[in-house]
Formats: structure tokens, sequence, C-alpha cells
């Protein structure tokens, strides 16, 4: 059985983390969740997997260009401040310039169209591909905070494609030539989400712990589990 901990959870994803794998108990007196997962996690880098519990983690440690309200599937600002549609087929898209990495980099308008460009390759073999490759002709960086997105097609559901499913990695992260590594992030991720991994044994345990420099709405609800898990505090 697969242990996952935190040390707080946003009511959202705590919510759906319980849906996909089974109850989870917290209380006031410590800030560290516990969650028993009946499927092991091995990879940590969901441009690289499907499954849903890998869904809830990309959520935690990640984060998309765009955000898509469950309830009223308005697509909120993330990433990305907002955009503007040049024609039909260009998509110029703004960036925040506060974003920073579990690294500590700043995110840049490079990182976003080099993880688009990469993605959209067929030498990615990701399991994103079929997202972008459907709409995406190529990205370019028109300025520090500006990416633009030149289509292949008119394509009406970029903006939800861009916040349901590529996660932002750092320019070159995955290599090229000889020297591509698709497994780059599968095991030391480096997001930019609400939390960042501090360790990681693939099909035992993750432990991720708040990022204090995440850009948006830090997570405002505690929760913790009891167990047999070392605390993180």
């Amino acid at each position: 059985m697969f242990n996952l901990r935190w040390r707080s959870l946003c009511a959202a994803s705590a919510l759906a983390l319980a849906t996909a794998t089974g109850p989870a108990l917290a209380g006031p007196d410590d800030d560290t969740l516990r969650v028993a997962m009946s499927e092991e996690i091995l990879n940590l880098d969901y441009n690289y997997t499907t499954k849903r519990e890998y869904i809830i983690l990309a959520q935690l440690t990640d984060a998309t260009l765009f955000e898509l309200d469950p309830e009223t599937q308005d697509v909120n600002p993330s990433i990305a401040t907002g955009y503007d549609w040049v024609d039909d087929t260009t998509l110029d898209v703004t960036l925040r310039d506060d974003v920073l990495f579990h690294d500590g980099t700043t995110l840049t308008a490079e990182d976003v169209a080099y993880t688009y460009n990469w993605i959209k390759s067929a030498e990615s073999q990701s399991n994103a591909n079929g997202v972008v490759d459907r709409w995406l002709d190529t990205a370019e960086v028109t300025s520090p905070t500006t990416v633009r997105f030149n289509l292949a097609s008119v394509y009406p559901l970029v903006l939800r494609d861009m916040a349901n499913r590529i996660m932002i990695r750092k320019a070159g992260t995955y290599g090229e030539g000889e020297a591509i590594d698709r497994n780059a992030m599968a095991t030391d991720l480096i997001g930019t989400g609400p939390y960042r991994v501090t360790s990681f044994e693939p099909g035992t345990e993750l432990v991720l712990e708040r990022f204090d420099d995440f850009f948006g709405e830090a997570p405002e609800i505690e929760w913790t589990c009891p167990g047999n898990v070392e605390s993180t505090n």
C-alpha cells in the first residue's frame, strides 16, 4: 500500500484525494495528512502519466497556464494572467512575473514555449502529446512575459486544454538529441505548484511540503491523520 503525506492540504484537493484513495483522517493538533493509496505512485511527472491519482498529485505539485473552475467550467488565470486572440489561429498568452519553480528559479516565457513545443514533438513520447498535437503548430517567445501560440487550425477549446493537461517545465528539462531524458522529472520533480516534493520512494512513499513561495493562494486548511509514519514537522 502506498503512503502519501502532506503538511497541509486545500479542501478541494483533499476531497478529490479521499474520493480517489479512500478515507483520510485529520485533526487540528498536527499539520500532516497521511493517506494510504491503493495505486502505487511510480512517476511524479504528469506530462508522462494518466491515472486519476496522478491527476490529483499534479494539482498539488504543479500549475498550468490557466485553471478550470469545476463548477462553472470558467477558465481562470493561473500562471497566465490573460490572453488575446490576434486572429483565429494566433493566441498571445501573458504570464505572471513572480512564478517560482520549487528550486527557486523564476519561470520565464522560454520555459512555457519550451514545454509546449516539447510535448508537441514526436520525440517527447509524452502522454500529453495528443492534447496539444491536435491544435498546436508552434509556441514562440514574443517578450519576457508573453508567449505566442500558433495554431495548426481553428480550435475553440485551446484554453480548456491549457488548463487541464500541460505542466510547465524548465527549458531544457528533457534534454535533446542523444541526451534526451524523458524520465528527468519522474522522481525528482521540480514543479510550480503549492507543494514541493521533499522525498520520494517510488511505489512506497511520497512526502510533500507546502511551498511557501507559491505564487497563488496558500492552502488554508490543515489536516492530520494518525499513523506510523514520522511527521514532517
